[in-house]
């Protein structure tokens, strides 16, 4: 399906229609008519072409000055579609059959006419036309204007007289200039600056040198003109001797120093504050200037409340206050705390005894170490073991006694014996085989020196 491209179209014939004549670019042509030809502009078209921008464009333009096609060139061998009308349209939208059009190349911000020669463009739905070269005109708008170089508004600028050149006009043309004549258009050095002020020499503040009266003429008032003075009045404008010097001090009746000889008040007045004036006493009052008699004796101590030793009588702190120490107060007591100044009933009997807990008579009730303590000794208290230790008071491991021949020289010796019971017998080496020639009974001991009987 086409789109319906009227608006757009109209919009561009109006802007191209209005603008071309200016050297405006025309911008890319965006649209599909559903008909066009090709325009084939071969590399040496643009042999004679300006330096190409990557952005630079040409345009096909028709003989009303709409554009109906565009594409991008970068001086390669390139193509440019000219749309041609949609027929089923009842609008114009593009270039009718056998209707002359041209070229344009936008460059950046240059526009080219481009012309190409003997090839004559029209346009035919599915033609093509081959373009070998072409020569670029950059556009250049005419410049209205006055051409008179002796007339007032004379545009050097301009190429062509649109008739609005204006004759000059010699005088003073600055409008804030007191001589200024709205006919002048060339300033010929004669104008004078306005110098507003009072022109009535009967008046205060006459100035002599002013041309133009800007009201501010001022009648003589006579009066002190003096600042500084008590008297000083700001609507005067002469001075007729009555200025009185100004004496500062405290005008308020109320204050603590009112001054009555004073007629101008320099902020200095007091308020009356009662309270005790004397340095020396506990409540003196530095911001105090009249003595109310309330002043009161300064009485040292401990002023702390919380404190040990606190003085509900003292009003001045003196550093004397002690902490609050709690503890046993006891001397005699197992935890007397000689730091301590309040007993606070923890105090606990002294209870002597062994207080080491590894000893062997160790005391949980005891509190005081006498010396008594005992250390432990592991060992076997069972009297029938064979390792019965007298000195042990903490059984340790006891062992059996196992009786037997404890002589490791003796025939009998028993290693896992521990007590010998005097059951040990001499070894006794001979020959023990009964059936040899020297058998001998009493040995115990083969002596490896049987022999045979033969």
């Amino acid at each position: 399906m086409k789109k319906n491209l009227t608006p757009i179209l109209l919009l561009f014939f109006l802007i191209h229609s209005l603008s071309f004549s200016q050297c405006e670019l025309p911008t890319e042509y965006e649209g599909n008519t559903g008909a066009n030809m090709t325009v084939l502009m071969i590399q040496t078209f643009f042999n004679s072409a300006p330096i190409l921008n990557p952005d630079a464009y040409v345009v096909i333009v028709s003989s009303s000055g709409v554009i109906y096609g565009s594409n991008p060139v970068n001086g390669n061998t390139q193509s440019v579609p000219a749309w041609g009308d949609d027929p089923s349209t009842t609008e114009t939208d593009g270039l009718l059959a056998n209707e002359s059009f041209s070229l344009q190349l936008v460059n950046g911000n240059d526009l080219y006419d481009i012309n190409t020669g003997s090839v004559v463009l029209s346009y035919g739905t599915n033609n093509q036309s081959f373009l070998p070269s072409a020569s670029f005109n950059i556009c250049s708008p005419n410049i209205e204007g006055c051409t008179d170089p002796d007339a007032f508004n004379f545009n050097s600028s301009a190429n062509f007289d649109n008739g609005s050149c204006i004759s000059i006009v010699s005088g003073c043309n600055d409008p804030s200039a007191f001589n200024y004549d709205s006919n002048a258009n060339t300033n010929d050095g004669s104008c004078e600056d306005i110098i507003e002020g009072c022109t009535n020499s009967s008046a205060f503040n006459y100035d002599s040198n002013a041309n133009t009266n800007d009201e501010s003429c001022e009648d003589i008032i006579e009066g002190c003109t003096n600042p500084s003075a008590f008297n000083y009045n700001s609507a005067t404008n002469t001075n007729d001797g009555s200025c009185e010097a100004i004496i500062e001090g405290c005008t308020n009746p109320s204050a603590f120093n009112y001054n009555s000889s004073v007629n101008t008040n320099d902020g200095s007045c007091e308020a009356i504050i009662e309270g005790c004036t004397n340095p020396s006493a506990f409540n003196y009052n530095s911001g105090a200037n009249t003595n109310d008699g309330s002043c009161e004796a300064i009485i040292e101590g401990c002023t702390a409340i919380i404190a040990f030793n606190y003085n509900s009588e003292a009003n001045t702190e003196d550093g004397s206050c002690m902490a609050v120490v709690n503890g046993c107060t006891d001397i005699n007591a197992f935890n007397y705390n000689p730091d301590a100044n309040t007993n606070d009933s923890s105090c606990e009997a002294i209870v002597n005894g062994c207080t080491a807990i590894i000893a062997f008579n160790y005391d949980t009730l005891a509190n005081t170490d006498d010396g008594s303590c005992t250390a432990i000794l592991l060992g076997c208290m069972d009297v029938t073991a064979f390792n019965f230790d007298v000195n042990a008071n903490t059984s340790g491991i006891c062992e059996t006694v196992v009786e037997g021949c404890t002589n490791p020289l003796a025939f009998n010796y028993n290693a896992s014996t521990n007590t010998d019971d005097g059951s040990c017998t001499a070894i006794i080496y001979g020959c023990t085989d009964q059936f040899a020639f020297n058998y001998d009974p009493t040995a115990n001991t083969d002596d490896y020196f049987c022999e045979a009987v033969v």
